[in-house]
């Protein structure tokens, strides 16, 4: 008898088992996280792998003070860091201007220019558009003082474009050259 008590026993165990095992939706669930689970490890893995040892830090600080050292012995090259507007010319200083109007009154068009420099993107655009007082031709005069060439076929909104979109990237670029000095 108490060997059809064991089978009954293990059967009734059995049962249970089985009523607790996941669903497929569950299993599929389980399953993702555990992929997700593992790929955030590998993730902190690589980021432990490419950290930095102590040892790593100390050849650098090492050579960083032998840098400081050379510079402080070599008055050339303290005087060529120290100075404050040393840069390269930026890519519209380089651009020679390819002329195919002749710019009309240079110190006007300069003074316009820095005007221009001085609003924001919203106004110059509005400005340049809806005063009279920029003609097709003044507009090319601009563009070609920003080094930009100019087609033959272009429309008034076009050169607006151009010339808005030149001095924000202007803008930008002299932004990001101040904040690396």
């Amino acid at each position: 008898m108490s060997t059809v008590r064991n089978w009954r026993s293990a059967i009734f165990h059995l049962k249970k088992i089985f009523d607790q095992l996941p669903k497929k939706s569950e299993k599929d669930e389980l399953i993702k996280n555990i992929v997700e689970i593992i790929q955030f490890l590998t993730q902190v893995n690589e980021f432990i792998k490419a950290m930095p040892t102590a040892e790593e830090a100390a050849k650098a600080k090492e050579a960083l003070e032998k840098l400081e050292n050379i510079l402080d012995r070599n008055p050339l090259l303290k005087d060529l860091l120290s100075r404050k507007k040393y840069s390269k010319p930026t890519a519209l200083e380089k651009r020679a201007p390819k002329a195919s109007i002749a710019v009309k009154d240079d110190k006007k068009i300069d003074q316009e220019i820095e005007k221009l420099i001085k609003m924001r993107e919203n106004e110059m655009r509005r400005r340049l558009l809806e005063n009279k007082l920029y003609t097709k031709d003044i507009l090319k005069s601009i563009l070609l003082k920003l080094g930009i060439s100019v087609p033959k076929k272009i429309t008034k909104k076009e050169l607006v474009d151009q010339i808005v979109t030149t001095i924000v990237n202007q803008r930008t670029y002299e932004g990001l050259r101040d904040v690396s000095e």
